[in-house]
């Protein structure tokens, strides 16, 4: 099984910043861009840290026995 790296690397971008800025824009004491900034650049930084791992590695995330 191969996995394709920008749409891993857009899916775990999305997957840690879309929370991180619902609960910025959401709080009850109202909109905190500080923390909508810092989950953008975390997640920004941990999709191009699983695109180009898996990109370095062909797209196999598992290189063991294959089922």
């Amino acid at each position: 099984m191969r996995f394709d790296p920008l749409a891993t690397g857009l899916g775990v971008f999305f997957a840690i910043a879309i929370p991180v800025f619902v609960v910025g824009y959401t709080r009850p004491a109202g909109v905190n861009g500080l923390i909508i900034g810092l989950g953008i650049v975390v997640g920004l930084v941990a999709g191009v840290l699983a695109t180009i791992w898996l990109a370095h590695r062909d797209g196999n995330v598992w290189r063991g026995p294959q089922l």
